[in-house]
């Protein structure tokens, strides 16, 4: 018995079953890695999916609403009660006021000067 032990065929044998074993808990752990990272990055996605849901029914709870319905009436449809009048801005002129105002800043130099002087 202690032959059969102690033979070379029976150390290449153990050898070769050690590293294929070896081998297979390193692929099932690599595979245990690669699912938890992919269960992080679907709860990640879901909440993110959830956020969006939530803040969507907020904004049809809101839309429903008597007096915001009758902003989008008024605003975006453009629609008017009897005897009002419907001015609407174009949205150049808007701008076109607002970059026309530039103020002009001095350096700390400049203040003093103007101080002083």
């Amino acid at each position: 018995m202690s032959k059969l032990i102690f033979n070379p065929i029976t150390f290449l044998g153990i050898t070769i079953i050690s590293i294929i074993f070896s081998i297979s808990l390193y692929k099932s752990a690599k595979r245990t890695s690669y699912s938890a990272e992919n269960i992080k990055s679907i709860e990640e996605e879901v909440l993110k999916t959830e956020a969006e849901v939530l803040a969507l029914e907020i904004a049809i709870e809101e839309s429903q609403q008597p007096f915001i319905e009758e902003k989008i009436i008024r605003n975006e449809l453009l629609m008017k009660k009897p005897g009002e009048y419907v001015i609407q801005i174009p949205n150049e002129l808007v701008e076109q006021t607002q970059t026309t105002i530039e103020v002009k800043t001095l350096s700390p130099w400049e203040e003093w000067q103007q101080l002083l002087f």
